[in-house]
């Protein structure tokens, strides 16, 4: 199930977009094989997280043809998350922020608390570390 989609300005320009998807699957194990096939193959282009983002997270910068593109992905029980950034310049800042930051309100939402977790507020405890 497709749990929610947005695109956002990033970096105050409309080329430098960012796409946020959320899936909920029926099992851990459809999460990660999902996971698996999002992230693709190109292991070569693949970068740790400076910070685990739920139980696995990897970057991928410049999948396919594509340039300027970091894509983030993040599993965490049932439900996967993918940042895709354009115009990042390879810099992953911005998509480990937002991979943090949306993960944190899922975990908001399910103990039945007001989502206020933000992207500032990860960037925020990652300056001050």
């Amino acid at each position: 199930m497709r749990g929610g989609n947005a695109w956002f300005i990033y970096n105050g320009s409309t080329d430098n977009m960012m796409d946020i998807d959320i899936c909920l699957y029926d099992t851990a194990e459809n999460a990660t094989s999902a996971y698996t096939a999002w992230k693709g193959t190109e292991s070569d282009k693949e970068q740790a997280p400076k910070k685990k983002v739920g139980e696995e997270t990897v970057f991928v910068l410049n999948p396919g043809l594509s340039e300027n593109t970091v894509y983030a992905f993040s599993r965490s029980g049932n439900v996967n998350i993918r940042v895709k950034l354009d115009g990042a310049g390879g810099d992953t800042t911005g998509a480990q922020d937002m991979l943090a930051a949306t993960l944190k309100r899922l975990q908001q939402v399910q103990d039945g608390e007001r989502p206020t977790a933000t992207a500032g507020d990860e960037a925020a405890k990652t300056r001050k570390k």
